[in-house]
């Protein structure tokens, strides 16, 4: 029992020392509330808002301890604790905030820049293209023809000389010529270029190496077709082609005969000999 009676004091003993530290914190309260005054500097109002402070039971039960001869203990009840009304906390009237008229500021519109009108372009003045005139028609003056002159044998000789296929042989120089004599001559130079070409030679290093060329021969020859004297009048380019030449007019004396139609006793020839190979 004695134990439950100490129990019993120390919960009355809290209880009133809570209850006299809430009433000390009411009166606080209610002091500073008496003497506040608002600020007078404009701005929001200020709300100070009081809160109780919750009372925690810090005393606990407690629980009966079963002597050497107790089996069973009463429960303990609390004695219950006074209800304390905290003081009425006093209206703060708001300040309503006026907010200043929203003040319209004036926009200027600047005036429309004028366009200028568009000037068309002024048409340019076509040219008059003048026609030219038609020349007067002229009477057409014929010219006389000049007379043709005739061609002579010796020219009728050469020509037909030339177109031989490879080498051609020029007019023998001096001589007289008898009755017949303009088919005899193109006869006789064809029978010698036909025989340069028999006895004519392709150097083998000139043919080994893709070389032509064409070289001129001069020579002269009497009536028994012996040659009293050659030389290379133009030369091919190729010193292999330039030296077969020289030796091609050695080498295929005696040449065929003057026909008897001819007069003369000495003949001269300047033939083209070609190398290529076609």
């Amino acid at each position: 029992m004695s134990v439950l009676s100490s129990s019993r004091r120390d919960a009355a003993r809290w209880t009133t020392a809570f209850a006299i530290a809430t009433l000390a914190h009411g009166g606080l309260a209610v002091a500073v509330l008496a003497n506040w005054q608002p600020p007078e500097t404009a701005g929001a109002p200020v709300l100070v808002e009081l809160e109780m402070l919750a009372a925690s039971p810090d005393v606990a039960s407690a629980e009966s301890v079963p002597g050497p001869e107790q089996t069973k203990t009463d429960d303990v009840q609390p004695q219950p604790e006074e209800a304390v009304t905290p003081p009425p906390e006093p209206e703060v009237e708001q300040a309503a905030l006026e907010m200043p008229d929203p003040v319209e500021a004036p926009v200027t519109v600047p005036d429309p820049v004028p366009v200028p009108e568009a000037v068309p372009p002024k048409p340019v003045p076509k040219r008059e293209v003048k026609k030219p005139r038609k020349p007067d028609p002229k009477r057409e003056v014929k010219k006389p023809e000049p007379d043709k002159p005739e061609t002579p044998p010796r020219a009728v000789a050469a020509t037909t000389a030339r177109s031989s296929a490879d080498t051609v042989a020029s007019i023998p120089s001096p001589g007289r010529f008898g009755q017949g004599s303009s088919n005899a001559m193109p006869n006789w130079n064809s029978r010698i270029v036909a025989h340069l070409q028999r006895h004519k030679r392709y150097p083998a290093e000139a043919q080994a190496r893709g070389e032509t060329g064409v070289a001129r021969l001069h020579f002269t020859i009497d009536r028994s077709g012996n040659v009293l004297s050659s030389r290379l009048a133009a030369s091919s380019g190729v010193s292999s082609l330039d030296r077969e030449t020289a030796a091609l007019i050695q080498r295929a004396q005696p040449l065929p005969q003057a026909p008897p139609e001819l007069s003369g006793a000495r003949f001269s020839f300047s033939v083209p000999i070609r190398y290529s190979f076609r």
